[in-house]
């Protein structure tokens, strides 16, 4: 009787293999049985990130990250701390590795070149929120990650966001934080708007 390697989660990349490429005198059932198991491995070792920014607000009613803006975030695989030196982008309205296994994919997938291990992260659905005027000078949670095997550890604003002067002033498509800073001239209210002291921080949330 074939036995499923992905009873212990340290065998995860071991059981993927497997049902990827099922082991010569498998069944259908037992490669199920492989895939459920891996399922609910997947499900205990979920993590629920919050991105949190804060900033200073001058003029601006609110500062939002849509589903075609791009997260990018430097990780840490959760099996053998090892942590990435590249940044990775995770974009919500994108899905990668969409196969027979799992047909919506995932935000984000990527295997450990450490332990192997393979590891994905989803945005929860609904969890983009905007940081306004209201929340200025203080930390927000302006989305929410759900990570499998790896948690984001540092973030990298750049190029995307969306910023809606006050009083229905001047909008403004793909701002550049990449500086922390950004001031523009709003050319409806005949003012200057600008974001300053732009931070983030990741919190831990509760499922």
């Amino acid at each position: 009787m074939l036995k499923c390697s992905c009873l212990s989660p340290m065998a995860l990349p071991t059981c993927l293999r497997v049902i990827e490429q099922p082991l010569s005198g498998s069944t259908n059932n037992q490669n199920q049985l492989c895939v459920n198991r891996l399922i609910a491995i997947n499900r205990r070792n979920m993590v629920r990130v919050g991105l949190q920014i804060s900033a200073t607000l001058e003029n601006i009613e609110k500062l939002e990250a849509d589903a075609d803006y791009a997260f990018f975030l430097k990780l840490t695989c959760s099996n053998c701390g090892e942590t990435s030196e590249k940044w990775h982008d995770i974009i919500e309205s994108e899905r990668v590795q969409q196969d027979s296994r799992n047909s919506d994919g995932f935000n984000f997938y990527m295997k450990c070149k450490m332990c192997g291990r393979e590891n994905s992260m989803d945005v929860v659905e609904k969890s983009n929120v905007a940081y306004t005027a209201d929340d200025a000078g203080s930390f927000k949670t302006i989305v929410v990650f759900d990570c499998r095997g790896v948690e984001p550890v540092e973030f990298s604003p750049r190029t995307g966001w969306k910023v809606q002067s006050a009083e229905n002033g001047q909008a403004f498509e793909d701002v550049d934080l990449s500086d922390d800073d950004w001031v523009e001239y709003d050319q409806k209210n005949n003012n200057s708007v600008g974001i300053y002291e732009f931070a983030s921080k990741f919190v831990k949330l509760k499922k």
